[in-house]
């Protein structure tokens, strides 16, 4: 179930990527295409003021053009809105300023500059105006698509949210799960112990060898069940707060020793029973610890041959 939730989390966070960017793109299309119609729109406000002043410009001296660009920008102001702003400047033949105005102070990236009117003078001068594109402007015509593109952000992120807190939620039902029946084990087994060891003292003779054989193997039994279940609360209890204390050391003689060692407590029960099925926990051990590791793992299984398992791990290099 866990596996599940994980993948439909996985998916839902795709189609919420998927339809915040369709929507990002969409509203900076929608962006350059309400600029445009303004840009179109402020020219057509322009061109119906300048002619005037181009015409004044032609023979009026270079002491008067403060004044006359001083008196063109409240011409323009009075046909746009209060948060439009405009910077008037006379161009020489290349296009360079030669007399400015403005009355704030904006950088150059935050506006745009107009149509260029000839001045038709001998020094071939021009006429260039500037003005900002309002942000207002903007969100009047498209508040609905930035809605749009917040709400779907904050549904992923409480998505996300949502999806993190049923994943923790189920591993700590998991982990309560399992230290419930560890601990349920306990009682049966110690009496277990002790029947085995009484059913030894008072019920087989000395020379009885194969029934004393039987009783050695019910205690071995209950004692490797005993051991699995603490090392199973140890690996609960370990994992949640696992430290990784890196040091060098030769694998291949550390796996032969756990062969060695501990080959016969890794068996499933009613191993000759093909509908018998396992809980998988011995596997997600492996994927917590390699995941604490920042590896991964895979496998290859081929029916009737068995299955491989490969370990990847980071190379690691000693300080």
């Amino acid at each position: 179930m866990k596996h599940d939730l994980r993948i439909i989390g996985y998916i839902t966070f795709t189609i919420f990527i998927l339809l915040w960017i369709n929507q990002l793109f969409s509203g900076i299309k929608l962006y350059e295409t309400v600029k445009t119609r303004w840009q179109t729109h402020m020219d057509s406000i322009i061109a119906s003021i300048i002619p005037p002043y181009v015409e004044i410009l032609q023979t009026d001296s270079v002491q008067e053009q403060t004044h006359l660009l001083s008196s063109l920008d409240s011409a323009l102001h009075s046909k746009t809105p209060d948060a439009v702003h405009f910077t008037i400047a006379r161009l020489d033949s290349t296009h360079q300023a030669i007399v400015k105005f403005q009355n704030y102070k904006t950088r150059t990236s935050d506006i745009t500059r107009g149509k260029i009117y000839p001045i038709n003078n001998p020094s071939h001068e021009s006429l260039a105006i500037y003005y900002n594109f309002p942000i207002s402007f903007f969100l009047e015509r498209a508040w609905q698509d930035i809605l749009t593109i917040v709400a779907l952000t904050l549904l992923l992120v409480l998505g996300l949210q949502y999806l993190s807190h049923a994943q923790q939620h189920l591993s700590r039902l998991q982990e309560e799960m399992i230290k419930q029946v560890v601990h349920d084990w306990k009682t049966p087994l110690a009496s277990i112990v002790t029947l085995s060891e009484l059913v030894e003292k008072k019920s087989i003779p000395e020379d009885d060898e194969k029934g004393r054989a039987k009783i050695r193997l019910i205690q071995e039994e209950a004692s490797r069940l005993k051991t699995s279940s603490q090392q199973l609360l140890k690996t609960l209890s370990g994992l949640a707060h696992l430290n990784i204390n890196r040091d060098e050391f030769n694998l291949k003689n550390e796996l032969l020793s756990l062969f060695e060692k501990q080959y016969l407590a890794y068996y499933q029960a009613n191993k000759n029973s093909t509908s018998k099925k396992g809980y998988g926990l011995g596997l997600n051990y492996v994927y917590n610890v390699i995941k604490a590791h920042k590896g991964k793992i895979t496998v290859d299984s081929l029916l009737g041959k068995g299955c491989t398992f490969t370990i990847y791990l980071r190379k690691w290099k000693k300080k």
